[in-house]
C-alpha cells in the first residue's frame, strides 16, 4: 500500500495538533504558588544575607522552571499569608518573565507568624472559583517556615484529596545543610511533604560565623527585633537602645549560655566584639585544637508521676493517658535531646508532627524514660548539682506542673526546655498527672488533675524532708494549678500559719483556677508557703476567657486580682498571634520578655529591679515592660515614659 503525499501531510497535521495542542490543553494545570512572607521567613539563614524568602524564591523558580516544561500550559496564581491575613496577589500568569517579576517583588511584611491553614484554605478557594471543565488538574505548591501542626490543617488536606488536589509543602528549614533536605508523601503521591535550606556552602564556613549567628539569634531573640538589624558593627546600647544594666544583662547570659569566662571589660557592648570574645575563649579551653559544637546535646528531667505504665518501651508512648494502679507514683527521669540550635521559647518538633522528619540536630526529641526506684531518683537527685558557682539556682530543684491536653512526651520537653530558657543551673524536675492528651477532653482532665492533689502534696512533703538544704521552686501552668493549689492548700491546713517558708518560688502561669475561691479562701492560707509568689496574666488569654465561660467563674489573673504578698503581673502588653494556643495560653514559656522576667524572678530579684512598672494603686500589680523597638513595632503605650525609661 502507497501512501501519498496528501496523506503524510495530514498525519504530520494531526500529530501537531495532538502534541502542541490537544495534550497541553488536556494537562493544563491550576498551579498556586503559597508563600509565607510572615517574619518567620526574615530570620532563617544563618550568617548570609540571604532570608528564608530568598532562599524559597530560587526554590520555587526550580519548581516553576521543571512544572513548566512538564505542563508549559499551566495558569499559575499567587498567594502570601502572614499574621490573620492571606492575600491573592497575582493570577493567570503564562509568562515566564512576568511570573520572576513576580517572585522577585514578595517581600516580607514583618507580620506575626501566620497560619499554613489559612494559606492553604485561600488556595482552595482560588482553585474553586478559577476551575474550568478543560483544566482538571490542579495543584498547590505551599513554601512556609511556620510550624502548624493542627486538625484544622489535617481536615483541610482530607479535603484537599477529596477534590482531587495535589498538595506539595515545601518547608524551609535554616538548619539544613543539604538543599534537599527528604521528602515524604502518601501512596498517590497526592500530598507530598519536603524539607530544604540554605546551602552547604554559604551556610557553614567557618566557627567564627557560627559562633557570630548565634550571637546575634540570641539577642535577636531576646530584644524581639529581626536579624537585619544585627551586624558585626552593631551596638546593643547605641543602635538598638538597651539600657546599661540590660546590656551588661545580655552580656552575661551570652557567656553563661556558652560557658566561656565574663570578659574584664564589663562594658563590652559591640555585637561582633563580644562573639570574638567567646570564640577567642573557646579556643583557650580547647588549648588551640578548635572548638567542635555538637549538633545537640542532653538534659535530664527528673519525673514523678501517676500515670498509667503502657508496657511499650518506646520513650514516647511508655506512659499513658489512664491513671496508675493503686493511685501509686511512677519515679525515674527522662533523657531529652535539645538541638544545639534552639531558639528560646521553642519546643522545636518535626511538621505536623510526623516522625519521619524528626531529628537530634533539628527537633525536641524524648531519647529515654529511665525508671527508678524512689529511694535511687532521691540518691541520684541529691547528687545532682549545677556547674555554676556563681548562680544562686545550682543547687536548687524546679518542680513543673503541666496543663490540660498533655502526653508525657511533650511534658518532659516542655520542662526541658524551660530549664534551658530559664537558664535554670539545678535539677528539672516534673509532676506529670494523667491528662488524656485530648483537646475534647477539658472534663475528663479536670477529674484527673483533681484526682492528683494528694500525690503532688506528698510528693512536695518528700522534697522538703529530702532535701532541706536546697531551694525549691514550683512552677505550674493552666489547669496544673488545679493540682499545685489544692496541694498547697492541703499542706497549709496541716502546718499551720506563720512558719518559715517551704519554697523560693511559686509561680502561677495562665493559672486556670476560680479567681474568687482562690482570692478569699486559698491565698490567706498558703501566701507564707513561699518566699515569693509570682503570678502571670493576660488579658488577651483566650482560653481562660473560654474556662471562665464554662465554669461560669472568673479565673484567677483575669481581670488582675488583687492578692496581699503575692506578685501579679500583667503580661497583656505582650504580642500574640490570636490563633495560637502557644502564643496566648503557653507565653510564660514561648514569649521572649516573659522568660527574661521569670529568669530574673527565678534568681531572686525583686519586680522593681526586674524592670516591672508598679500599679500606684496596689503594690503588688505591676506591668510587665516591653523592649524598647517592640513598643515602637507595636505603636502602643508610648506615650507612657515609664515604657521607655
Amino acid at each position: 500500500m502507497t501512501i501519498s503525499v496528501k496523506q503524510i501531510f495530514s498525519m504530520f497535521f494531526i500529530l501537531f495538533l495532538l502534541f502542541f495542542i490537544v495534550l497541553p490543553v488536556a494537562y493544563a494545570r491550576q498551579l498556586v504558588f503559597v508563600f509565607d512572607v510572615s517574619r518567620a521567613m526574615d530570620t532563617q539563614c544563618m550568617v548570609t544575607e540571604d532570608t528564608g524568602l530568598g532562599i524559597v524564591k530560587d526554590k520555587a523558580l526550580d519548581l516553576l522552571n521543571e512544572e513548566l516544561i512538564m505542563y508549559p500550559q499551566s495558569r499559575v496564581s499567587i498567594v502570601e499569608f502572614s499574621g490573620t491575613s492571606a492575600a491573592t496577589k497575582i493570577h493567570a500568569l503564562t509568562s515566564w518573565k512576568k511570573i520572576k517579576k513576580s517572585l522577585k517583588e514578595l517581600t516580607i511584611d514583618n507580620a506575626a507568624p501566620g497560619s499554613v491553614s489559612l494559606g492553604l484554605q485561600k488556595a482552595m478557594d482560588l482553585l474553586e472559583r478559577e476551575s474550568t471543565e478543560i483544566s482538571e488538574h490542579q495543584k498547590i505548591i505551599l513554601f512556609s517556615a511556620t510550624k502548624e501542626n493542627d486538625q484544622g490543617l489535617l481536615a483541610l488536606l482530607s479535603k484537599a484529596n477529596q477534590k482531587e488536589i495535589t498538595v506539595s509543602f515545601q518547608l524551609f528549614n535554616k538548619q539544613s545543610e543539604e538543599k534537599d533536605g527528604g521528602s515524604l508523601s502518601d501512596t498517590e503521591q497526592k500530598i507530598t511533604i519536603s524539607s530544604f535550606g540554605c546551602s552547604d556552602q554559604k551556610l557553614f564556613n567557618g566557627y567564627e560565623q557560627k559562633v557570630f549567628f548565634l550571637v546575634r539569634q540570641t539577642i535577636s531573640e531576646q530584644l524581639g527585633i529581626t536579624l537585619g538589624h544585627i551586624s558585626k558593627g552593631t551596638d546593643i546600647i547605641k543602635d538598638l537602645g538597651v539600657d546599661t544594666y540590660g546590656a551588661y544583662e545580655i552580656l552575661v547570659m551570652l557567656c553563661d549560655t556558652n560557658n566561656v569566662p565574663i570578659p574584664k571589660n564589663l562594658s563590652l557592648t559591640n555585637i561582633g566584639e563580644i562573639s570574638k570574645h567567646i570564640v577567642k575563649e573557646k579556643k583557650n579551653q580547647t588549648r588551640g585544637e578548635g572548638p567542635q559544637l555538637s549538633k545537640s546535646y542532653k538534659k535530664t528531667v527528673y519525673y514523678a508521676t501517676d500515670r498509667n505504665v503502657t508496657g511499650n518501651p518506646d520513650p514516647d508512648e511508655y506512659f499513658g493517658t489512664m491513671r496508675s494502679d493503686n493511685s501509686a507514683l511512677s519515679y525515674g527521669l527522662c533523657t531529652v535531646s535539645i538541638p544545639e540550635s534552639h531558639q528560646l521559647g521553642q519546643i522545636e518538633s518535626p511538621f505536623l508532627g510526623l516522625d519521619f522528619f524528626e531529628s537530634t540536630e533539628d527537633h525536641f526529641v524524648l531519647l529515654a524514660v529511665t525508671p527508678l526506684s524512689k529511694s535511687e531518683m532521691y540518691s541520684r537527685l541529691g547528687k545532682n548539682s549545677g556547674n555554676s558557682h556563681t548562680d544562686t539556682t545550682a543547687n536548687d530543684i524546679m518542680v513543673f506542673i503541666h496543663g490540660f491536653n498533655q502526653s508525657f512526651e511533650i511534658v518532659a520537653k516542655r520542662t526541658a526546655q524551660i530549664a534551658v530558657d530559664l537558664d535554670f543551673k539545678g535539677a528539672p524536675f516534673m509532676f506529670s498527672w494523667p491528662s488524656n492528651d485530648s483537646l475534647f477532653d477539658y472534663w475528663a482532665d479536670r477529674e484527673d488533675v483533681n484526682w492528683s492533689v494528694a500525690h503532688l502534696e506528698q510528693l512536695l512533703i518528700d522534697l522538703n524532708k529530702q532535701f532541706p538544704q536546697k531551694g525549691l521552686h514550683l512552677i505550674a501552668h493552666s489547669m496544673g494549678n488545679q493540682a499545685l493549689i489544692g496541694a498547697l492548700n492541703r499542706i497549709a491546713l496541716q502546718r499551720g500559719p506563720l512558719k518559715d517558708p517551704l519554697f523560693k518560688n511559686i509561680i502561677l502561669a495562665a493559672p486556670d483556677f476560680d479567681a474568687r475561691l482562690f482570692q478569699e479562701q486559698i491565698a490567706p492560707a498558703v501566701v507564707t508557703l513561699a518566699a515569693n509568689w509570682s503570678i502571670y496574666a493576660s488579658k488577651n488569654d483566650t482560653a481562660l476567657t473560654y474556662s471562665g465561660d464554662i465554669n461560669d467563674a472568673k479565673r484567677l489573673g483575669i481581670p488582675l486580682t488583687t492578692l496581699e504578698g503575692m506578685n501579679v503581673i500583667d503580661a497583656s502588653g505582650v504580642e500574640v498571634t490570636p490563633w495560637s494556643v502557644p502564643e496566648f495560653h503557653s507565653y510564660f514559656a514561648t514569649k521572649m520578655v516573659v522568660v527574661r522576667d521569670m529568669t530574673m524572678s527565678l534568681k531572686g530579684k525583686p519586680p522593681r529591679i526586674r524592670g516591672l512598672i508598679p500599679d500606684s494603686s496596689n503594690p503588688f500589680r505591676w506591668l510587665l515592660k516591653l523592649p524598647k523597638n517592640v513598643m515602637q513595632e507595636k505603636g502602643e503605650l508610648l506615650e507612657d515614659s515609664n515604657y521607655l525609661e
